[in-house]
């Protein structure tokens, strides 16, 4: 009779928590109108993004079903989806337990309520399945439906198919969970809060290069060395997640045994499995997790002692501080926020520097092999030997696409309010003018997207080995390219900034500024290229279009800005 009170007490406190962490709120701060309105446009994009992903999971296994169905291997994609949805939920499962365990802002507040330590974790652990089970709905349900639907499987597949998604998550959930708690608890690394998120997000980063790369070599391999491939491959992950995970045996087998009975025989003993693991966590989690997040909220901090001349010199006593001098400092500043919060050097700083290795992947996973390249490679010689006059000036719009294209998805430009958070009273009692701080801010967005632009630029080059002298056409499209993404991006903060946030990721991934920086460098891109590709342009024209109108437009947006930022500036309220 008592367990019927403590569950309610949990979905309870579940419901509380997840409304609390606004996982899928863009709103900002702007009127109630407004918020509805963001509110309305964060569902529409989810939505948007939920049924793209389902398309490509549902896409994958059709054409992998009719690849193995000749050779009677289309057997294995159950186990294919159920091993591969183990796999991503534990690792994306343990970056969701930091955050909503330890790295959350409701834990100090929950520690002093009335509830028992297994109602605590049994809330917080609902929170982190709800995240994983949107997650696995995308990659497990439509690839799973495909087959049965193909197969001509009869009802019972679906019933089991419900089932395995609801269980299927528990038991990598569950061990994700208890080892996140033993290094919280054991490991000294984690006190420091952000150098633990830092490394953890960087090595789950090149976990999906590393998928991507293995995607695009596999993408050039032909039908009968492909489903050897999986013949074999498959067998091994599921050997191995069986082995890690218990449970996904019943799970595979609840979806390929053709018994009935037998079937669902298999998910009761998945469903058994879960509640073990479950109990498991709940007295584990006693033991661990109030020892291990314990004192995470206090922050430390180096000193550096200074000498009463060193105060003197960097508070400019004895002399004015130099303008140079103080814009410096205010971009060092703006720098280092950037790079020391591990959600803003994930989300802005290192996507700069991933777009030479996403340029990088398709021609070393795929290689010649590939119809894209092949094409590029085509586009390149004709554009070397002369051969093809549309080359370069369809060449310079694809350079001056992506230029745009990056630097308005870092979102460095579209977040540099938000960033400032609770502290963005300091913009208004700074001894420097706010034309100046935006400036200075404006600056260390196009530093950093330079720095990602330049190194894919020079890869580029010297990958496809092109002359010296479309280099240099290139470099001459990158500063239009660089001010129109970030111009507008400032543009939408001075009018919708997200000031109040607790943590970090609001400011950037719950950021609606962001999402309108996107689309605005998607039309920057179109508006330029399409009427070189279109129009077939020559040189000349193309040159115009790429290096001076950008320039045009780029010098009208900072005439508006001279007047919109002390305006806008002014309005805002802290």
């Amino acid at each position: 009779m008592k367990s019927m009170p403590a569950l309610r007490r949990i979905l309870h406190l579940a419901l509380a928590i997840f409304r609390g962490n606004s996982f899928a709120n863009f709103s900002g701060d702007a009127q109630t109108k407004k918020k509805r309105l963001s509110g309305l446009g964060s569902v529409l994009l989810f939505i948007f993004l939920a049924g793209y992903f389902a398309f490509m999971t549902g896409g994958s296994a059709l054409a992998l079903y009719d690849l193995l169905a000749p050779v009677q291997l289309q057997v294995l994609l159950p186990g294919l989806y159920v091993s591969s949805s183990v796999l991503l939920v534990f690792v994306f499962g343990a970056l969701y337990v930091l955050s909503v365990f330890y790295y959350a802002s409701d834990v100090d507040k929950l520690l002093p309520l009335p509830f028992y330590p297994e109602e605590v974790i049994g809330a917080k652990f609902l929170v982190v399945a709800a995240y994983e089970y949107l997650f696995v709905a995308g990659v497990l349900l439509p690839p799973l439906l495909v087959y049965g639907v193909k197969s001509q499987a009869a009802w019972p597949y679906f019933a089991l198919l419900l089932g395995v998604y609801l269980l299927v998550p528990l038991i990598p959930l569950v061990l994700a969970t208890i080892l996140t708690m033993l290094i919280m608890r054991f490991t000294p690394l984690t006190k420091n809060k952000d150098r633990f998120k830092a490394i953890a997000g960087i090595l789950l980063l090149f976990v999906s290069i590393g998928f991507s790369y293995v995607s695009s070599s596999l993408s050039t391999r032909s039908g009968a060395d492909l489903a050897a491939f999986f013949s074999t491959r498959v067998e091994q992950t599921a050997r191995l997640t069986a082995a890690v995970f218990p449970g996904t045996t019943f799970a595979v087998g609840a979806l390929t045994t053709r018994s009935t009975p037998a079937a669902f025989g298999q998910l009761a003993l998945l469903a058994l499995l879960s509640i073990l693991s479950l109990v498991i966590l709940l007295a584990a989690g006693r033991l661990l997790y109030f020892k291990g997040v314990i004192g995470l909220s206090t922050a430390a901090s180096k000193r550096k002692a200074l000498s009463s001349d060193e105060l003197d010199r960097q508070l400019g006593v004895g002399g004015s501080p130099r303008p140079i001098a103080a814009f410096a400092v205010y971009m060092q500043k703006d720098l280092r926020i950037l790079v020391r919060t591990p959600i803003f050097l994930m989300n802005n700083v290192i996507m700069n520097f991933l777009f030479p290795l996403f340029l990088a992947i398709p021609i070393l996973g795929a290689g010649t092999q590939d119809e894209d390249i092949r094409q590029l490679q085509v586009l390149v010689q004709g554009l070397v030997d002369g051969t093809d006059p549309r080359a370069a000036p369809v060449f310079l719009a694809i350079v001056f696409g992506l230029v745009v294209f990056v630097n308005g998805t870092n979102g460095i430009a579209e977040s540099a309010l938000s960033r400032e958070g609770s502290q963005f009273y300091i913009m208004k009692i700074l001894p420097m003018s706010y034309s100046r701080q935006i400036a200075a801010k404006l600056a260390v967005a196009m530093a950093l997207g330079l720095a990602g632009t330049g190194i894919s630029l020079v890869l580029l080059f010297v990958v496809l080995r092109l002359p010296l002298w479309l280099f240099a056409l290139c470099v001459l499209t990158i500063p239009g390219a660089l001010l129109l993404p970030n111009l507008s991006g400032i543009i939408f903060e001075l009018y919708w900034p997200k000031l109040h946030w607790d943590n970090e990721q609001k400011a950037v991934k719950q950021n609606m500024n962001v999402l309108y920086g996107m689309v605005a460098a998607l039309i920057i891109a179109g508006l330029a290229i399409a009427p070189v590709i279109v129009f077939e342009l020559p040189l000349p024209v193309a040159a115009i279009i790429l290096f001076v109108l950008p320039l045009l437009v780029a010098f009208g947006l900072i005439l508006v800005l001279r007047r919109l930022i002390p305006l806008r500036m002014r309005a805002i309220s802290p």
